[in-house]
């Protein structure tokens, strides 16, 4: 059994799933939100075709500049704790016994 990867590790692969996740799912944030504070009544798919219509791709594109620079910092430090606090608790040894 090798040793345990150092704890910057995990929360440079956390901020990079921060950055993945944040990504991925910006589009359908946007849908959310545009939905929400729809003047009136539209459906998904319609709201969605106005959108493309209207703004082009770029329109599922907004605000992801401001959500990845909370997502990445706060995921890092997240992953960082959390590797910490397992070999601060030693979860792999309780695990073992």
């Amino acid at each position: 059994e090798g040793r345990d990867p150092p704890p910057w590790l995990g929360a440079l692969c956390g901020a990079a799933a921060g950055a993945v996740a944040t990504i991925a799912t910006n589009p359908m944030d946007v849908v959310k939100t545009r939905v929400m504070t729809a003047k009136q009544a539209s459906s998904v798919l319609a709201l969605v075709s106005a959108m493309w219509r209207d703004e082009g791709v770029t329109a599922f594109g907004k605000g992801v500049v401001p959500r990845l620079l909370h997502k990445i910092p706060a995921s890092g430090v997240f992953w960082l704790l959390f590797e910490l606090f397992r070999k601060l608790f030693r979860v792999d040894e309780l695990r073992l016994q």
